[in-house]
């Protein structure tokens, strides 16, 4: 009898012991995955062709709020007030989410220079509109 119970204790402790070892390597290779997806994204996101879209749209973003602010600047503020604070608060989602968002998002080897870095500088931080922005207090 003793010879059975060892026998069932060694088969048991082999047992467990492979089925550690087979999901310590079922979990590790979820681990490999997730390691893997995670880099192969952050590759995508410093590519050339996505931080040149991300200057593109950048760019375009910049190109609609100043549209924008002369379309402002025409309108009579009294005659016109609803389309004046729709245009106003279109500006900052155009700030916020084409330009601000995509801008934080531009790798640092990579910079955006000239006139569009300095509207950024001036009008963004950390990915959002910056309090301080004249587009702030429309």
């Amino acid at each position: 009898m003793k010879d059975a119970l060892k026998g069932f204790g060694i088969f048991a402790l082999v047992v467990a012991i492979i089925g550690g070892i087979t999901f310590g390597g079922w979990e590790m290779g979820w681990w490999f995955k997730n390691q893997n997806t995670t880099r192969t994204a952050q590759m995508y996101d410093h590519s050339y062709g996505r931080q040149e879209a991300l200057k593109a749209g950048v760019q375009q973003g910049i190109v609609a709020v100043l549209t924008n602010d002369r379309t402002i600047v025409s309108l009579d503020p009294k005659a016109d007030a609803a389309l004046v604070a729709v245009t106003k608060a279109q500006t900052v989602g155009i700030l916020n989410d084409n330009v601000c968002k995509n801008a934080a998002l531009i790798d640092p080897a990579n910079p955006l220079t000239g006139q569009t870095a300095e509207f950024v500088a001036a009008n963004c931080y950390a990915g959002a509109m910056n309090p301080n922005s004249a587009y702030a207090a429309s």
